[in-house]
């Protein structure tokens, strides 16, 4: 019998929303858009154009720019110049305590890949996988959350935090006093309060991508 011959998107939407997509549940993405899954597969092809109001529902499920899905020009496909599936996940976080495994890759190389966001600039992007419920509903277990060293961040942002032994946890950072105070969303869950000499690394979380 012979193969199915791979359909390729028809024009140039269809081909960014193929990117935006990949890796994604087209029923889940149907769900959310609001649309069926038929009609994302048929703009997927190209055989339909969504109208406005679909594609900016699918943008933003996708964690892409309007501008980026109608543009004709592969130079805007990624401002930092990356191509839009080229950023790696380094490793794990527990969105409690204890439950990552640092998987020790250098910048630019992980154990699988996640879509850049398009309006990311910084080279040395990185994704994180969440681990644990604590930061449940904002991070879920299992989703993928993007990091960005080049963005300052401040008390009341979601941060991934490296401490000096090697821990990582995603919590929400409060600086008081030459602490930090480490914050979940969930109930059940104290502040962990870590001396600033304790801690390794603060990258302010931009973006995450979900199951």
């Amino acid at each position: 019998m012979p193969r199915k011959k791979t359909r390729l998107p028809k024009t140039d939407l269809a081909r960014r929303l193929t990117l935006a997509l990949t890796d994604r549940n087209p029923l889940e993405v149907a769900a959310r858009a609001g649309i069926s899954k038929t009609a994302v597969y048929n703009y997927m092809a190209g055989d339909r154009a969504p109208q406005s109001a679909i594609l900016q529902r699918l943008a933003s499920v996708c964690g892409v720019s309007l501008e980026w899905l109608l543009s004709t020009s592969d130079q805007v496909r990624d401002v930092s110049g990356h191509v839009p599936d080229d950023l790696p996940v380094v490793g794990r976080a527990g969105a409690g305590r204890g439950e990552f495994s640092e998987d020790g890759f250098p910048v630019g190389e992980g154990w699988r890949r996640v879509s850049r966001p398009y309006d990311l600039k910084d080279a040395n992007a990185f994704g994180v996988e969440v681990r644990g419920g604590s930061m449940s509903p904002r991070y879920e277990d299992k989703e993928t959350v993007v990091c960005s060293p080049g963005k300052e961040w401040h008390s009341g942002d979601y941060c991934v935090v490296k401490t000096v032994s090697g821990e990582y946890l995603i919590k929400r950072v409060k600086q008081e006093k030459g602490n930090l105070v480490l914050i979940s969303i969930a109930h059940g869950y104290d502040p962990i309060i870590m001396p600033l000499s304790e801690i390794a690394g603060i990258y302010r979380i931009v973006w995450k991508k979900e199951r």
